[in-house]
């Protein structure tokens, strides 16, 4: 059946039962590998038309997963953040989820990538493998544009481990490199080769593990690069998952480089929502005008998938913080661009100066008087969330 056809009968369904219809996501197939606080944030009484898909994937994910692909910088990386866990995406995560349940799905971590580009001392949980050892190191230059360009590379001979919890794990890789092998916690070895795929990015499907926490270990043979890992539990095809496609000092020209590879990477998610938080990045070194060019063609990108989702955009300039000094030029004309952008592309906009009040904005944020601290992380998480409240 093809994804065309199941959204069709699941909003029939839907449509029989409550008088409404549905758009959800069909659950995702590995490219390749082996089988192995409720808020206090308003909540929109309808979707707006901008954000309709997402809101028919939320109606729908009893069915088929709702699937957010997070976009941007060090903002929603979460950069001033004490844990991973405490990042507003995943914080507005923990939101939707509490809002709309699903039935026997309490949802993993969805997908992270390999490798964080934060840094010491805005947030010291950077590092996710327990152990490595061999050469493993942050791929200098991506190889393949993966969601966040933050592909780990193994070289021969090479062994990491990622502490996981859930019921299933998806392990993305780069293709064309070498060979290696995976272990989830004592099972069998799986031998991957990345050469037998034809797709720039391939995953390798781990299912009908025990709900709990998990390890896996991946050992190269020869070198490879290993782009994240997507952690479910009981929410593999239901429920709501998270993609991080987010990375430090990143900028709208950082996905459109190579614009064909990053929309394979970003197709391979089946989203349903994507959120742009860009820009900062952009204006210490590029004009408005390119700086629109690059986040045009973006979203132009994104519109022209087989499938494409509802798209909101993040206006992020927020007065009085240091992401409104030094720029190439006024930080209004940044924030310009992308309002104009949400209006001429039917894409939601939201600013997150609306979240971060005036007074008492110092004790919002990181010591750099940029990045928000945990409860600046909070604050985000909770003016977000009743955005992407939508029904």
């Amino acid at each position: 059946m093809t994804r065309t056809t199941r959204l069709v009968a699941v909003a029939a369904a839907l449509a029989l039962l409550t008088g409404c219809t549905a758009n959800p996501a069909e659950p995702s197939e590995p490219t390749g590998g082996a089988s192995t606080s409720a808020t206090s944030s308003p909540r929109p009484t309808r979707a707006s038309s901008e954000l309709a898909d997402w809101a028919d994937a939320l109606e729908g994910r009893d069915e088929y997963s709702a699937r957010w692909v997070a976009v941007g910088d060090s903002i929603p990386e979460g950069m001033g953040a004490s844990t991973v866990d405490s990042r507003w995406i995943d914080l507005t995560l923990d939101g939707l989820r509490e809002r709309y349940p699903t039935e026997d799905a309490p949802g993993g971590v969805g997908y992270r990538p390999t490798a964080f580009a934060v840094a010491p001392p805005a947030s010291t949980w950077a590092r996710w493998a327990t152990s490595s050892e061999g050469s493993v190191s942050v791929s200098a230059s991506s190889r393949t544009a993966d969601l966040g360009y933050r592909s780990v590379t193994l070289g021969a001979d090479a062994t990491t481990t990622y502490p996981f919890t859930g019921t299933d794990l998806d392990l993305w890789w780069s293709s064309g490199r070498g060979t290696f092998s995976y272990t989830v916690d004592d099972g069998d070895a799986v031998e991957v080769d990345t050469r037998d795929s034809m797709a720039t990015s391939g995953i390798s499907s781990v299912t009908g593990l025990d709900a709990g926490a998990h390890t896996v270990t991946i050992h190269a043979e020869t070198p490879v690069d290993i782009e994240g890992l997507t952690a479910f539990d009981g929410d593999r095809d239901r429920g709501i998952t998270l993609f991080d496609s987010s990375r430090s000092g990143a900028t709208a020209r950082t996905f459109t480089a190579d614009l064909p590879g990053y929309l394979d990477s970003i197709a391979a998610t089946k989203p349903d929502l994507v959120t742009i938080t860009l820009g900062a990045n952009d204006a210490f070194s590029r004009t408005p005008d390119q700086f629109e060019d690059d986040y045009r063609t973006l979203i132009d990108g994104l519109q022209s998938l087989d499938d494409p989702p509802s798209i909101m955009l993040m206006g992020e300039f927020v007065p009085g913080t240091n992401l409104t000094k030094g720029l190439a030029a006024d930080a209004g004309d940044y924030d310009a661009v992308v309002r104009r952008l949400a209006d001429e592309t039917g894409s939601a906009y939201v600013d997150l100066a609306d979240a971060l009040p005036d007074d008492g904005l110092a004790s919002l944020l990181s010591g750099d008087g940029v990045h928000p601290n945990d409860a600046g992380q909070r604050v985000i998480a909770d003016y977000v969330l009743g955005q992407l409240s939508v029904y």
